[in-house]
């Protein structure tokens, strides 16, 4: 199974803006929460199409084409591994994840691609 999914570039699901005041324990911003929201709602298609299973771990690969060189791509693995597990109803410990970044200031945006063997 493959699903590959574009939202346009937003910052609130970077690391440092995600969560309120900063701290986890005080849950994701608003802002966040309707960006992994989109996330959750392009995967609804695929929603269970992927499967829970150990021998056959799903890759994610989450694309930055971030606005400015310095922002790290790493910073958007956590949010949207949560975005994804709500998608597609398995957990993220399930998961083999890459972010790979790239530049594009004239259409920044996130791509996430994910794959799973078919059993």
């Amino acid at each position: 199974m493959r699903a590959k999914i574009a939202i346009g570039w937003n910052s609130a699901l970077l690391d440092n803006q995600a969560y309120v005041a900063g701290d986890t324990k005080l849950g994701h911003t608003t802002d966040c929460t309707k960006a992994m929201l989109d996330i959750k709602m392009l995967l609804t298609s695929v929603a269970h199409s992927f499967v829970a299973d150990k021998e056959r771990r799903i890759q994610v690969a989450i694309t930055a084409f971030r606005p400015r060189s310095n922002i790290d791509a790493q910073n958007l693995v956590k949010a949207c591994c949560d975005a994804i597990k709500h998608g597609i109803h398995v957990d993220d410990s399930y998961y083999d994840v890459e972010a790979i970044g790239k530049l594009d200031h004239a259409r920044p945006r996130i791509e996430i691609e994910i794959t799973q063997e078919e059993a």
